[in-house]
């Protein structure tokens, strides 16, 4: 990311975001610069609030002035992003079908998201410890993969690419797929030590399922 050009934008205009990453990649840059970003970064990761893609992506963030940048940012409209994390416009031909399901799921998660949101505004608790205010909204059946996979089916390749490359999706569409999605989505709503201890159980149960 490096002398990378930067922007303001909407989170909804962040979908070329880079691999998710499970740990905080060491910073880069010289010995002030870092340990300034790691007091920046330990304070504005969670105080941004984030969508969990995206404050996923800021893991993979190695440049310390990045972080240095962006120390008076107080919310997403603020944050001055890499430019190549924004939406880009293209054509169908630009797309193999791997490539374009790449592109379309995290646009499926904003489509649904009104129904999480729904979900957490339902719930004053945390449902494990029943104690702490909910911060975080999981899928527990089916599993994204699983639901991602039954849209795609449905819409066929070519329904996929036309709605990645759309600039808007059609709202018979998004209310097809908000319908479907509230029919099947058994979601939990977790406090943020919960929720930390739920995604490491579900890493466990993951890679012990797949070795």
């Amino acid at each position: 990311m490096e002398h990378e050009e930067l922007f303001c934008c909407t989170v909804d205009e962040l979908l070329n975001l880079p691999p998710p990453r499970r740990d905080w990649q060491p910073l880069q840059g010289d010995q002030n610069e870092i340990e300034w970003a790691e007091r920046i970064r330990a304070e504005k990761a969670h105080a941004w609030n984030l969508p969990s893609d995206i404050r996923t992506a800021l893991k993979g963030i190695i440049d310390s002035r990045w972080w240095i940048i962006n120390h008076f940012a107080e919310d997403a409209s603020s944050i001055l992003w890499p430019k190549s994390w924004k939406r880009i416009r293209v054509t169908p031909q630009d797309f193999t079908t791997e490539e374009a399901s790449q592109v379309f799921r995290p646009l499926l998660r904003k489509a649904v998201a009104p129904v999480r949101q729904e979900y957490r505004d339902r719930h004053w608790r945390c449902e494990r410890c029943h104690e702490g205010a909910p911060r975080q909204v999981w899928l527990v059946k089916p599993t994204w993969s699983a639901f991602c996979a039954q849209v795609e089916a449905a819409l066929g390749a070519d329904g996929v690419v036309q709605l990645v490359i759309a600039p808007d999706w059609p709202d018979a569409i998004k209310s097809e797929l908000i319908t479907s999605y509230r029919s099947q989505a058994q979601h939990v709503a977790l406090c943020r030590s919960c929720a930390w201890d739920y995604q490491s159980e579900r890493t466990k149960k993951h890679l012990f399922t797949t070795a």
